[in-house]
C-alpha cells in the first residue's frame, strides 16, 4: 500500500510582491544616481551662471550682451531642470512661492517657439485679472511643456 501526500501553496502573490520590491529598489537606485549627477551638474551651472553674469555686465556691444543673455537664460532653464531632478530624487523640495502665470506662459511659449516646427503658430490669450498662483515655477513650466 502506497500513500502519497501532497501539499501545495500558491506563491503567485509572494512572487508579485518580490518583483514590486525589486522594481522599487531599482527606482530608488536611479533616483540616488540622478540626484548625485544633478548635484554635480548644478555646481557646473553655478560657474556658467557666474561667468555669464560677468560677461553680461562687462559687455560693451549689444551683440555680445544678447549672446550673454542667451547663455544666462539657457543656464537658468538648466538649473530649473536640475531642481526638478533633485525634487524627484527627494534631495530637494519644491519651492512653492507666488508665480505669475502670464509671465510663465510667455516664457514657456518662448521656449516652444524655438523648438516646434515653424509651420506651427502659437497663440496666447492672457486675460486673467489675477494670474498669481502658489507653486513651483519650474514644475509648472514643465507641466505646460508636457501638455
Amino acid at each position: 500500500m502506497t500513500v502519497m501526500l501532497s501539499i501545495t501553496r500558491d506563491i503567485t502573490e509572494r512572487l508579485r510582491l518580490e518583483e514590486e520590491l525589486r522594481q522599487a529598489q531599482k527606482m530608488e537606485t536611479i533616483g540616488r544616481l540622478a540626484g548625485g549627477i544633478a548635484h554635480d551638474f548644478n555646481n557646473q551651472l553655478t560657474v556658467i551662471l557666474g561667468f555669464g553674469a560677468l560677461m553680461l555686465s562687462h559687455a560693451s556691444d549689444e551683440r555680445t550682451k544678447k549672446y550673454a543673455a542667451h547663455i544666462m537664460n539657457a543656464a537658468e532653464r538648466s538649473a530649473d531642470l536640475v531642481r526638478q531632478v533633485l525634487t524627484f530624487s527627494r534631495k530637494s523640495r519644491a519651492e512653492f512661492k507666488p508665480v505669475d502665470l502670464h509671465v510663465l506662459i510667455d516664457e514657456t511659449i518662448a521656449v516652444l517657439e524655438r523648438s516646434v516646427a515653424k509651420k506651427i503658430r502659437l497663440v496666447r490669450d492672457l486675460t486673467a485679472t489675477d494670474a498669481q498662483v502658489m507653486g513651483d515655477a519650474s514644475l509648472l513650466q514643465n507641466a505646460m511643456l508636457n501638455l
